[in-house]
């Protein structure tokens, strides 16, 4: 198992788009929906870029770990935060940003007539980084914060 750090910006842009776009309010209203579609199409580039990463490696190192921090420590039971990268998860990293990025495309144009459209971008933004979390997530209790968020 090799040890990537590029793994947390596959959630950190729909993140960090989510959270510029509920912050901006109302000033975000006439760029938010291209930011947000940004946001989204770059983990899908991140995403490409993790993949081209692993097809490059032998097929017995391909799944990739980065721990972000220690979750729980009591004792010697111990639970990191992390990610884990692995050929399963690379496929749902790509369906998830791949289809996302095109469902905030088709949303331009649907949502373009609603006044609270950078918000409805925000939480789609905020979506794709829960699902992302969820597929990611090397623990159960990641899993469930996926899944819950």
């Amino acid at each position: 198992m090799q040890i990537n750090n590029g793994l947390v910006y596959l959630i950190a842009l729909p993140l960090a788009g989510a959270v510029i776009l509920l912050l901006a309010g109302r000033r975000a209203d006439k760029w938010g929906h291209i930011f947000a579609t940004l946001m989204s199409a770059s983990s899908f580039a991140v995403g490409l870029l993790q993949l081209s990463q692993m097809l490059a490696r032998p097929a017995e190192e391909r799944a990739v770990e980065q721990k972000l921090f220690e979750w729980i420590s009591v004792g010697s039971f111990q639970v990191d935060a992390g990610l884990l990268l692995d050929q399963l998860s690379i496929c749902f990293v790509l369906l998830i940003t791949g289809v996302g990025t095109l469902i905030h495309v088709y949303s331009i144009s649907y949502m373009s007539h609603d006044k609270d459209r950078r918000r409805f971008f925000a939480y789609l933004n905020l979506f794709i980084a829960s699902m992302l979390l969820l597929v990611l997530g090397n623990s159960f209790l990641n899993l469930y914060v996926g899944w819950e968020a």
